[in-house]
């Protein structure tokens, strides 16, 4: 698989895609964010996949190989990458400036780092329950970790919680829930987590317009040509261009 990807340099005498391989290992989609490297140093720069393909245009013994994958989501949408199209021509740009413009500028250079939190994880069998909880006992029966045992009982209902879903359901867990990692009966893992980058605003269905917004729509729709529209601060000019 082959990927045209623009690199993340704003010049136009490089304002084009450039051909890399997708190694056989890499996930990757339209979208996405990678690092390639570019140049005849080689240095690692960020770039965007914008196609992918089983054919190369080019003698693939010569085409670079994909370094990695910053995210394993994509950062642009088909429509967002569109719309940088139309940038890009409209104001004499180069595609990559435009892109620039699709998401939070902290997302480029590593400035955003991934997100990680760390999750508990259950690891005892129906079999080796009744055993452990045993362990807990002193010989007259009596409970010697209470602290543990309520740990235990939740993650034995909920499999798995992260550190602070934990933390919520039985308070000041942390040095029970450390001293059943040590025992065998718990353990803890580092995932990452996504970051909420994107907001969707609320549509209203039933906007009904005004006498001068339904004049002016019927006026720019129904002739061919370039037309100023005219308007103080709130007066609807924005939803006379969405229509």
């Amino acid at each position: 698989m082959f990927a045209k990807v623009i690199v993340d340099i704003v010049h136009s005498g490089i304002d084009k895609l450039f051909e890399y391989r997708v190694p056989d290992a890499m996930v990757l989609d339209v979208g996405f964010r990678v690092k390639v490297p570019f140049g005849k140093g080689n240095a690692l720069r960020e770039g965007y996949v914008l196609d992918l393909s089983e054919n190369c245009a080019y003698d693939t013994e010569n085409i670079k190989d994909i370094a990695a994958v910053l995210a394993d989501f994509p950062a642009l949408t088909a429509g967002q990458i569109k719309l940088a199209g139309m940038i890009r021509r409209y104001y004499h740009t180069t595609l990559a400036c435009a892109l620039r413009l699709m998401f939070p500028a902290e997302m480029r250079g590593g400035r955003v780092g991934d997100k990680f939190a760390r999750e508990v994880v259950y690891s005892l069998s129906d079999d080796t329950y009744d055993a452990f909880v045993e362990s807990l006992k002193t010989r007259g029966g009596k409970i010697k970790a209470p602290k543990q045992l309520e740990v235990l009982g939740v993650m034995r209902e909920h499999k798995r919680l992260n550190t602070s879903a934990l933390e919520r359901i039985v308070p000041q867990s942390a040095s029970a829930r450390d001293a059943l990692c040590g025992k065998g009966a718990l353990s803890i893992n580092t995932i990452e987590t996504m970051r909420n980058t994107r907001r969707t605003a609320e549509i209203e269905e039933n906007f009904v317009l005004t006498h001068d917004q339904e004049s002016a729509i019927a006026t720019i729709v129904s002739a061919r040509g370039k037309y100023l529209l005219h308007g103080v601060t709130g007066s609807g000019k924005t939803e006379v261009y969405i229509r």
